[in-house]
């Protein structure tokens, strides 16, 4: 048992809603847009934190260079759908 909930962390499956076919590739390297503009991002916090998608928005635009990153306006970030999350994780709802 952890002495306090500050010792404890939990994890979020996250959904890029701007992400679509045309702006997202299948192949998967470090100079393709899935690395740069992924679809899912399972982010790992401590649990009394919150989370700022801004952050986690300016982290992903800084892996291009300057000239090539993303638009801020190309993230909209929401809670995977539990159907997704199931998938992606293998975890049924409140396990991941």
């Amino acid at each position: 048992e952890a002495p306090s909930v500050d010792q404890l962390c939990k994890s979020l499956l996250l959904e890029n809603k701007k992400v679509t076919a045309t702006n997202n590739s299948s192949t998967t390297t470090p100079h393709d847009n899935l690395w740069f503009n992924p679809r899912f991002v399972l982010v790992i916090l401590q649990y009394s934190a919150e989370l700022s998608t801004d952050l986690l928005t300016k982290s992903i635009r800084r892996l291009r260079p300057v000239q090539e990153r993303l638009d801020s306006s190309s993230f909209d970030w929401r809670v995977a759908d539990p159907a997704d999350n199931d998938r992606i994780t293998g975890y049924q709802f409140n396990s991941v």
